[in-house]
């Protein structure tokens, strides 16, 4: 994948995480919390049949907009956790996929959060296993694990190179309705 991205990794996902999603997100709906500055919101969209990025910060937001995206693609601005957000985004996009790489005590909070609200959505939670900062909550690893415990899903190790990285590997927790 070689395009324009504001940011690189260890701060954004890895590119390669776009193809290793392609099966799961071609001609969906899909949704990316904390889609940051875009940069892997624009990789999905050549695959999928539309996008939402949704973000907290406004200054993302502002970089995120100048992507070229090729489905139709919406920036959302807020907080996925307050108010009504989600029966919003529920009422006017019903995404099938969900995307976040987030942070490891996050993983099971955001993925519980979705599924109460869309539980017939495709969730997919990304790790960082060089994200090993204890006292900070980062144990990716250990967090995605957890969540895998709790909501049985696929757990993919993808090796990667890309300058900035902490580890060679990210992993994939892939959980599809039944």
């Amino acid at each position: 994948m070689n395009y324009k991205t504001f940011d690189s990794v260890p701060s954004r996902s890895p590119l390669k995480v776009i193809e290793v999603m392609i099966p799961y997100i071609q001609n969906k709906i899909v949704c990316e919390i904390g889609c940051k500055q875009g940069d892997i919101l624009y990789g999905i969209s050549k695959y999928a049949k539309e996008c939402i990025g949704y973000e907290i910060e406004r200054d993302f937001i502002e970089n995120a907009k100048t992507h070229n995206y090729e489905c139709p693609t919406e920036i959302i601005l807020g907080d996925f956790f307050k108010g009504d957000n989600l029966n919003q985004l529920k009422k006017s996009f019903n995404p099938e996929v969900f995307y976040s790489f987030s942070h490891g005590k996050w993983y099971i909070p955001w993925f519980e959060n979705v599924h109460k609200h869309f539980p017939s959505s495709t969730i997919i939670t990304a790790a960082d296993p060089g994200n090993t900062r204890i006292q900070a909550g980062a144990d990716e690893r250990g967090w995605i694990n957890k969540l895998n415990d709790k909501y049985s899903g696929e757990l993919l190790e993808v090796e990667y190179s890309e300058k900035g990285q902490r580890a060679n590997t990210f992993i994939l927790h892939i959980w599809e309705p039944k």
